[in-house]
């Protein structure tokens, strides 16, 4: 991810933008944040595409994000907002945590078999997805295909293309973008969702091998080999052969539909979700590493002063404006001490995962962690802590925990220096708070076991500190981003805002 520039936005919408993600034809994307936190994508249109039929474009662009919003797929990118009315029309999805195919072959080669047959059964999911929403997507392309932690995504559906362009006269086409497309498209701009099985085959031909099937430095060579050649699957996998030759026919009427394509991938032995992951390890690391560095990115800050505080869940406050310098000292904080004044009800994080409130009650300090943890607390004024359990919603595999202990403290002053002295070690020294007992009052658990993120976090004189870890106590470091997103949300999440001013 780029950094903003001087002249790109600092907010569209209601989504407040932290840097450039990638620029294509239609337009560029930004990661952003809504008010609530929750991560997206932000694609602002090229205001030259609105050039000569500003009318007919937005028109199609309504149509277009209306249907969008029909699809359900598990592999795709889901519709946040659009704006067809604004000076320059704009489009904000759900943002995924990952790299493009595009990107992972580049610097790391063909996908190993069983990686390709997750990418083909999500990748044919979510074509399946599309179309029976009445969309084509029409510019399937490696670098529309994101790979994440939890499997494969199509991302920029739903955004209207200018009417009557082809391959040959739209604007911000290249070459790689020619050698991912159907031969119809080529001729014309109606074309059906039987081209998007066409440029799927060609991206998992190019997965499989890591090259495009049809080759061509220049247009006139690879129409040439698009027309009148076999593609070229070498290296493709034996299991994969038959539906890549099917995706890859010529006659668009022979080509099998997206839903017949999926039956036509062998199930993988890796399966999406399972502790192993379904990616090479090396493709997993930089998963990984760009979607950390994307969901740490700041934004610009909040006023001083809010006058439309927010619940977690993005439902504005009832209530008036509250001047956030109160909260600084213990003196003058109208904030009582209780679980729905800081703890949100429910969250959800950056993976569109939701977390409840399962137990929350107020806890001696003496509690919090280890002896000399402890101490350093009581040191500094601390005497209780408010101790929520929160549990992940509509998983397969043993559920999330995340513990959240906030210490209230004399002042800001004072809650930054308790936050500068429990980092490093003292991190790990706190307790998880269980609700095991099966009653809402949590109680100190096991902190030992099982891999564990977690996030300390100082606002106003509050010290906030989250930990997460699976409830079946699993390790592995492949879990370090399911525990690091409802970890990071939920310490976002809590403080004084949460209070309802009447």
């Amino acid at each position: 991810m780029e950094p903003l520039g001087s002249g790109d936005p600092h907010q569209v919408g209601r989504f407040r933008l932290a840097g450039l993600l990638g620029a294509g034809g239609m337009g560029r994307v930004f990661f952003g944040r809504a008010p609530d936190g929750v991560a997206v994508a932000v694609k602002v249109v090229h205001p030259h595409l609105l050039n000569g039929g500003q009318d007919e474009f937005r028109a199609r662009f309504v149509r277009e994000v209306r249907t969008a919003r029909e699809v359900d797929a598990a592999f795709t990118a889901r519709v946040v907002a659009a704006d067809a009315d604004a000076d320059v029309p704009w489009l904000a999805t759900e943002f995924v945590p990952g790299i493009p195919l595009s990107a992972a072959v580049g610097r790391f080669g063909p996908l190993p078999r069983e990686s390709l047959l997750v990418l083909a059964s999500g990748l044919f999911a979510a074509l399946g997805g599309i179309h029976a929403a009445g969309l084509v997507h029409r510019d399937i392309k490696p670098s529309n295909v994101m790979l994440g932690v939890d499997g494969p995504k199509v991302i920029d559906f739903g955004i209207a293309r200018p009417a009557g362009a082809t391959a040959l006269t739209r604007t911000g086409q290249t070459v790689g973008t020619w050698q991912f497309m159907s031969p119809e498209q080529f001729e014309r701009s109606d074309v059906g969702p039987e081209s998007d099985v066409f440029s799927a085959g060609a991206a998992l031909a190019y997965a499989a091998t890591g090259r495009p099937p049809f080759p061509g430095d220049t247009l006139p060579v690879l129409l040439a080999n698009l027309t009148d050649h076999a593609p070229d699957l070498t290296g493709l996998p034996a299991a994969l052969a038959p539906l890549v030759g099917a995706a890859l026919a010529k006659d668009p009427r022979a080509r099998p539909t997206a839903a017949a394509a999926r039956t036509m991938v062998p199930a993988p032995a890796t399966q999406i979700g399972a502790d192993q992951g379904w990616l090479p390890p090396t493709v997993t690391h930089a998963v990984l590493r760009t979607a950390a560095t994307a969901l740490q990115a700041p934004t610009p800050a909040d006023d001083t002063t809010s006058t439309n505080p927010r619940t977690p869940s993005g439902n504005p406050r009832e209530g008036r404006a509250v001047n956030e310098r109160l909260w600084n000292r213990s003196t003058s904080d109208p904030t009582p001490f209780t679980a729905d004044a800081l703890l949100p009800a429910k969250f959800v994080n950056d993976f569109n995962t939701e977390y409840i409130r399962v137990a929350t009650g107020r806890r001696p300090c003496a509690e919090a962690g280890a002896d000399n943890l402890v101490a350093v607390l009581a040191g500094h004024g601390c005497t209780e802590v408010m101790a929520g359990v929160y549990l992940e919603q509509g998983s397969t595999n043993p559920p999330i925990l995340v513990s959240v202990s906030v210490f209230p403290l004399p002042d800001d002053v004072t809650a930054g220096s308790v936050y500068d002295l429990v980092q490093g070690d003292a991190l790990w020294k706190m307790t998880i708070w269980s609700a095991e007992d099966g009653d809402d009052t949590p109680r100190p658990g096991d902190s030992v076991s099982g891999y564990r993120w977690g996030h300390n976090r100082r606002r106003h004189r509050y010290l906030i500190c989250t930990r997460a870890v699976r409830t079946d106590r699993a390790t592995g470091d492949w879990l370090e981003p399911w525990l690091r997103a409802p970890s990071g949300r939920l310490s976002a999440s809590v403080g004084p805002q949460n209070h309802h001013v009447d």
